[in-house]
């Protein structure tokens, strides 16, 4: 028993000295220090800037909203970028482009991180007026101070390094100024509408790829068309009617003539023929009241303009609507019902609220919204009564020349 006794309390003191040496612990199971570790891949990722990691592949502008029905510098503006989801869009830049003269108005700079979101949409929002918190939209990625003008105008797209990977130009906008838009300039969307891309996939061409939507659509690809559209499509399978059926309406309604600086009595404000804007002047003061534009029927059949507008945008825009012209003048053969344009009328909307500056873009709508004709005016200033007009001759080419108002 003493020998068993003796052999058992040895085993113990072995055990005891193997259990508090350090040295006999095996290297797998030591206990480490890991305030100093290094992290797993998915934490180290967080110490590199985002855009290093994933920049888009391309990235263009998909949405603009400048021009609102109440203010356009309320909080109501907004800039949809579309790029591929959960890219980094730092440091890119946009930049607001006067269309006049080619100089940046204004240039915002994305922050980093400026993270796209799943659906690829990321929306650059304004301010309200006097606050640095808030806007009128209630989704965004990026907010900030900014008004983009009324067209004629463009917006450019440049990376983190300053280049343009987009350019949209909108409004009558002149030649021979480099990057205002890409190939066609698009239409120029009225107030309260947005102009929105058909596709995804953008060809370079923006009248093309350029739509007026009614209802602006932040954050989203929904374009208000009459006939169900495929918004529910994926971003690169967004395919809408043609730019022909959404921007042209089916009428052959055209401006003809625009007056801004009147070298006749048009007004009749003494003596004429006591009918105002016809071919026979008066011979009293000239005024700004003796300023006009006019349209006219070349179709076949009979039009009821009845709700359609007119938006005159030189800096302080009007929008003019013919179911309640206002203190308007108006011309036409049907005088009894204007709102009825036949086949080759003529119709003269005579001292058109607002400045009527001698640089205009006149844009006419249809009661849908849909842009019918447009007109931009670079220079309206007139030296004599043979450049008094900017009309449209035989050949569909805009001259200056004498004023004819009711032909």
């Amino acid at each position: 028993m003493r020998i068993i006794f003796l052999i058992m309390m040895m085993l113990l003191c072995a055990c005891k000295s193997l259990s508090f040496h350090p040295s006999a612990i095996p290297p797998e199971e030591e206990v480490l220090d890991n305030s100093n570790a290094p992290t797993s891949p998915d934490s180290l990722s967080t110490t590199i800037p985002p855009s290093n990691l994933s920049r888009p592949s391309e990235a263009i502008i998909y949405e603009i909203y400048y021009d609102d029905k109440v203010s356009d510098t309320d909080g109501t503006a907004f800039i949809e970028l579309y790029a591929t989801p959960h890219s980094f869009l730092d440091g890119y830049q946009i930049e607001l482009v006067n269309g006049d003269d080619g100089a940046v108005q204004k240039k915002i700079t994305l922050p980093s991180p400026s993270e796209v979101p799943e659906n690829g949409f990321f929306v650059i929002a304004d301010l309200k007026t006097n606050s640095t918190t808030s806007t009128q939209l209630s989704s965004y990625q990026y907010l900030t101070q900014f008004d983009p003008q009324n067209g004629p105008d463009s917006i450019r797209l440049l990376d983190d390094s300053g280049s343009v990977v987009d350019l949209v130009g909108y409004g009558m906008l002149p030649t021979g100024i480099s990057q205002l838009y890409e190939q066609e300039a698009a239409f120029d969307a009225p107030a309260g509408s947005s102009l929105s891309r058909v596709s995804a996939i953008d060809t370079n061409n923006n009248a093309a790829d350029f739509v007026i939507n009614p209802l602006p659509s932040p954050g989203s690809a929904d374009i208000f068309v009459e006939e169900e559209a495929e918004s529910n499509a994926t971003s690169d399978e967004i395919f809408l009617p043609t730019t022909e059926q959404n921007n042209a309406a089916p009428y052959l309604v055209k401006f003809t003539e625009v007056v801004t600086d009147p070298q006749k009595d048009w007004n009749d404000s003494l003596g004429g023929n006591d009918i105002l804007f016809d071919e026979i002047p008066g011979t009293g003061t000239i005024s700004v009241s003796d300023e006009y534009f006019e349209i006219k029927n070349f179709g076949n059949e009979v039009v009821n303009i009845k709700n359609w507008s007119v938006t005159m945008v030189d800096g302080t825009d009007i929008n003019f609507s013919f179911s309640s012209p206002g203190d308007a003048v108006f011309f036409s053969s049907m005088e009894d019902d204007f709102l009825s344009l036949e086949a080759n009328e003529v119709l003269v909307i005579g001292n058109p609220a607002g400045d009527f500056k001698n640089t205009i873009t006149l844009t006419m709508l249809d009661d849908q919204g849909n842009t019918v004709d447009d007109v931009f005016v670079e220079d309206g200033n007139s030296t004599d009564e043979f450049d008094e007009s900017f009309s449209l001759d035989d050949e569909e080419n805009w001259t200056k020349t004498l004023a004819s108002p009711g032909w």
